[in-house]
Order: structure tokens, then sequence, then C-alpha cells
């Protein structure tokens, strides 16, 4: 799955797309603005004044947290149960079993069990979450292949590690004769 902006983007930079599977129309809204730009203003402050630091973490955690929870993968999820070692039994023979543990004090003797869930109810809006990492992407994009690579030669830079809010690299130092 690609939103438009990075297919666009992409063909302008010369990909050519083969087959397209499908389209899902949408109607562009900015919908969060408000607290994306809450989110953002608040952030931005720590780069002022140190003192802003800690309210700067907080709406970090927030912003993650208000899309993060949108990309769920809840077929992952899964109940843990303690039980005795007959019930223990039971449940590792179905076949929604996951894994087990034995646990010992003494004479006593406790089982856990984890299942996985007999259904889940998809009920997360995917492309919400979809859209942030997408148009994060972009963004990541757009800074090495528009900003970077065209003003740094590549044998003067090398990208350590990226994540959709940060970038690593080592620069190395043009000396001119």
């Amino acid at each position: 799955m690609i939103k438009s902006t990075r297919l666009r983007w992409l063909i302008y930079k010369g990909c050519v797309v083969t087959k397209l599977h499908s389209v899902i129309p949408a109607t562009p809204r900015r919908c969060f603005e408000g607290f994306m730009d809450w989110v953002s203003n608040e952030r931005r402050k720590d780069d002022q004044d140190i003192k802003y630091a800690i309210i700067a973490e907080g709406a970090k955690i927030v912003g993650n947290a208000a899309f993060s929870h949108t990309i769920m993968n809840k077929s992952k999820h899964k109940k843990t149960i303690l039980c005795d070692e007959n019930k223990f039994n039971v449940n590792k023979n179905l076949p929604r079993y996951y894994d087990g543990n034995e646990f010992t004090n003494g004479d006593l003797k406790l089982y856990e069990a984890t299942l996985t869930k007999k259904s889940q109810k998809q009920n997360i809006p995917l492309m919400i979450g979809c859209s942030v990492f997408d148009d994060s992407k972009l963004k990541m994009y757009q800074f090495y292949y528009d900003f970077i690579d065209k003003y740094i030669d590549r044998s003067n830079f090398q990208y350590l590690q990226m994540d959709t809010d940060s970038a690593y690299m080592a620069l190395a130092e043009i000396l001119k004769t």
C-alpha cells in the first residue's frame, strides 16, 4: 500500500509503475491539524529552551500514542492464564495453544498457558497510522534525495540509522586546497 503523494514523488524521480491492483479514493482534509500543530509546537519549545524538555517529551509521547494505536496488529493478541496441571493439559491440546511454562514452589505447581484469542474484532482505523508512516517515509526520501544527495557528494556522507523523526549520519570534512 502506498499513498498517492509518495507515489507521485517516486514517479517524478523515475519510478515506473507496471501494475496497479486497486485504488481507494480519499478526500484530502486536515482533520487533525490542530492536534498536529500542538504536538509540533510543544516539541519545538525544547529547541529554544531546555526548561521545556519534559513538556516536549510528553508531547512526543502523546503524539506517537495517538497514531501508533491505529496500526496495532490485534491478530497477535494473546490470553495468558494460570492453572493447575489438568487444566494446562486441556489447554495445550487446543489449536489455539501458543506457549506454556511450569512454576514450582515447594509442593505447589502452577502452570501458565498462553493461547491465541478465539476471535478478533478488527475495529481500528489502520489508514491513519499507514498514512502517517507513509508521509514520514516520503519526508525521509525527500531529505535524502532532494537535499543531502543533491548538495553533498556520496563519498562524503554515510547514513548510520534513520527513524521516522531522526537521521544519524557520518559526514566527512571536505578540505579545500
